[in-house]
């Protein structure tokens, strides 16, 4: 949700949330369904949030665009679910943040995962 989003970004320090691509340092990915600006969080009705869609029908049509700007800017992408596929209620499969940070990777992307499979983020838990 909304509060979710906005509690992680402040949770993380001087972390802000860019308005564009232009305006950004980096991508973070930890969901599949929307791609959020700043206005966005500020206001639920803005129109400046992209429903993806993607969990529910993998389809990379409305991720491409924004891949292609993040890769011309040589943005370096940050997957904290790196999960390629979850199940979800009635035998459906979702598609997760790891296929979209795969795909950046496979058009040269700079990806790193962090959270679960890989143990990095549970050996931070630890330290």
């Amino acid at each position: 949700g909304i509060g979710d989003d906005k509690n992680l970004i402040e949770g993380g320090g001087v972390i802000g949330i860019a308005e564009s691509v232009e305006d950004a340092d980096f991508v973070l990915l930890h969901g599949s369904e929307v791609w959020r600006r700043r206005r966005h969080l500020s206001n639920p009705g803005d129109a400046d949030c992209l429903d993806l869609n993607f969990l529910y029908d993998g389809d990379f049509s409305k991720i491409d665009p924004l891949l292609d700007q993040s890769l011309e800017r040589k943005l370096p992408m940050i997957c904290a679910n790196p999960d390629l596929v979850v199940g979800l209620p009635g035998g459906v499969v979702g598609n997760m943040p790891g296929k979209i940070a795969e795909r950046y990777s496979q058009r040269g992307g700079a990806v790193q995962h962090f959270g679960k499979p890989s143990p990095r983020h549970f050996h931070a838990c630890l330290d």
